[in-house]
């Protein structure tokens, strides 16, 4: 029988292989992600560009998106299937900072995407690490 820390070396050997596996793949199922919902701007040049226009649907869409720079995959296909967008279009993206605590007066952050005139917009909710996300109160 051999000797020594052999037996918590190999479960520590076999956890670090599921760990890594897990990182991994969980890297690997984001950066498909990515890819299948397209850069934001692009999509947005894309609604301009179509001919004929998407049709506008009464109401406001609020969709909620991890990333900034991305897509919301609800609102492409959206757009894609029925041609057609709400009149308003808000794309919310949460932001933890690094501070403790952000001043309400830089919690949000507007951005019209270059187009003030189509409806849609994005907002950015930057919370603090010790600040408590409430996205329906900013």
């Amino acid at each position: 029988m051999p000797h020594g820390g052999w037996f918590p070396l190999g479960v520590g050997v076999v956890i670090f292989v599921i760990l890594n596996t897990w990182r991994r793949g969980s890297d690997s199922a984001v950066a498909s992600r990515i890819a299948v919902e397209g850069p934001l701007q692009a999509f947005v040049d894309q609604l301009r560009a179509m001919d004929p226009p998407a049709a506008r649907v009464p109401g406001t869409a609020i969709y909620l998106n991890s990333r900034r720079e991305t897509t919301p995959l609800a609102l492409r296909a959206n757009a894609e299937r029925t041609r057609a967008i709400h009149e308003a279009v808000v794309i919310i993206s949460i932001e933890t900072t690094q501070a403790p605590h952000v001043s309400e007066q830089q919690r949000l952050v507007v951005d019209q995407l270059g187009y003030e005139d189509d409806g849609i917009s994005h907002l950015t909710a930057r919370f603090g690490f010790q600040d408590v996300p409430d996205v329906p109160a900013p």
